[in-house]
């Protein structure tokens, strides 16, 4: 039983690592394209109205991509959160397995769902 959930935990603890890292990147990215783009005060446009405009054009590009780094970080987060949960629930049915005994007829045994024959 445990070797069937030892491999989604993983696969959900790779999911997130890598969400996780993505959000480190688009950060990375972002905010050095961001620091050309606005706030310098040497663009093309100097104090102009389009100048104006593209500094309020870069704030709001400033604002989505800090609100989409946020939303991968917290993904990833839930992600990882969702591996740890799936370990601690893969640890207490082992656990009420084992405290069942081995009395407990296992899938096919006669009697049981899934078996050929009824008892």
């Amino acid at each position: 039983m445990s070797d069937g959930y030892r491999f989604d935990r993983s696969s959900l603890s790779g999911a997130g690592h890598g969400l996780l890292d993505a959000a480190a990147d688009f950060e990375r990215h972002t905010g050095g394209l961001l620091a050309t783009v606005r706030g310098t005060g040497d663009t093309a446009w100097g104090g102009t109205s389009v100048g104006v405009a593209m500094d309020r054009l870069g704030d709001l590009l400033d604002e989505a991509c800090r609100v989409l780094h946020g939303n991968l970080h917290r993904t990833g987060d839930g992600v990882r959160s969702m591996a740890d949960d799936l370990r601690l629930t893969e640890a207490d049915a082992v656990a009420t397995v084992n405290a069942a005994g081995p009395g407990i007829p296992g899938p096919g045994a006669p009697g049981t769902p899934g078996s050929a024959r009824q008892v």
